[in-house]
């Protein structure tokens, strides 16, 4: 497949809605290490459900490879999309 840039820009875009899911996450399972008080622990399940919401819903809805729409999996570093083939970022010393 050739290079398009407006592919390279809207995979750029999924992949920093995934890392921001990924920071959201990581900062709400941090308050796992704060001292919760016993009579707190029901909401703090559910904080825990909604951690867990909150990091597969985006991974499940937004990465996806912008052309052919398919589920990228663990390709966080992929190159091109594992099914059609696209290129997912810029040739080396192109900018975008």
């Amino acid at each position: 497949m050739t290079f398009d840039p407006e592919v390279v820009a809207r995979f750029r875009a999924r992949w920093r809605i995934l890392n921001g899911a990924i920071v959201v996450t990581t900062g709400l399972l941090s308050l796992s290490f704060l001292p919760w008080p016993e009579e707190h622990a029901s909401l703090f399940g559910k904080l825990l459900m909604g951690v867990i919401v909150v990091t597969v819903v985006p991974v499940l809805v937004v990465w996806r490879c912008p052309r052919c729409h398919k589920y990228l999996g663990g390709a966080a570093s992929a190159r091109a999309c594992p099914a059609c083939g696209v290129p997912l970022v810029a040739p080396p010393g192109g900018d975008l």
